[in-house]
């Protein structure tokens, strides 16, 4: 339970969010936010997807299955753009 944990906190901060702002953009109050954060409760899978697309990373990431935030096609696309050609 504390990978997703962590993992939400982290990923709110970075994008500059509070748990009032992620809760309203998944529909849920800034207290179930809290309550993930802190490992009291965990979301359910309709909530996961949603922070995942809010967050923009994968669903697998958030709860910890995979250490990539991205998806392998995102990764492939970033790798693409990030080619220098000097």
């Amino acid at each position: 339970m504390f990978v997703i944990a962590s993992r939400i906190k982290e990923l709110r901060q970075e994008k500059g969010m509070s748990q009032a702002q992620l809760g309203a953009a998944i529909g849920v109050s800034q207290k179930a936010v809290d309550y993930w954060e802190r490992g009291v409760n965990e979301p359910k899978a309709s909530y996961i997807y949603k922070m995942a697309e809010v967050l923009e990373v994968s669903s697998d990431y958030l709860l910890g299955l995979k250490d990539w935030q991205k998806s392998a096609v995102n990764r492939i696309l970033y790798a693409k753009t990030s080619i220098s050609y000097t």
